[in-house]
Parts: C-alpha cells; structure tokens; sequence
C-alpha cells in the first residue's frame, strides 16, 4: 500500500483509496479493479447465456426424449399384447 498525492487538493492518501478524505475528489480506478469488474460482467452474461440456452433447448429435449421412449414402449407393449390375442385365437 503506497501514498499517492490527490490530483485536486494535494494530500497524500492511499492508493486503495476510493476518493480523498479531505476533499471527497474521486480517485482513478486502477487496472485491476477494471479487470475484476470485466471478468464478474463476463461471468454474468455467460451464466445468463447458460440458463437460456438450457431453458430454450436442454430440458425440453431432455423431457421429449423420454416422452418418446415411453411412448415406444406403450406402442411395443400393444403390439405384444395383440400378438398374444392374434394366437390365442
């Protein structure tokens, strides 16, 4: 943690200062809050993007898939049963 000089009154402060106690002027952010601040934005919007891509195609095909599969069974077991009726007969 080193001193810097604020641009508008002169006192020395932080450099992990926000703004000047003394004069309240607003202090420059510095490259790595500018890189945090990208990465946390990044991270959001992918986020975002995974929870609508899941929502518009993952669950649904999902759910559709077993839907069908079901289905096919109810349609082979039909087909067993009157199979079985057929010879019976």
């Amino acid at each position: 943690m080193a001193l810097i000089n604020c641009r508008e009154c002169n006192e020395q402060i932080s450099d992990q200062a926000i703004s000047c106690p003394k004069c309240g002027a607003q202090l420059p952010k510095t490259k790595t809050q500018n890189f945090l601040v990208k990465i946390v934005l990044i991270g959001v919007i992918l986020v975002t993007a995974f929870f609508v891509m899941d929502a518009m195609f993952g669950t649904k095909g999902i759910e559709q898939a077993r839907f069908e599969r079901a289905i096919d069974k109810s349609r082979d077991s039909v087909d067993r049963a009157n199979d079985l009726m057929l010879r019976l007969k």
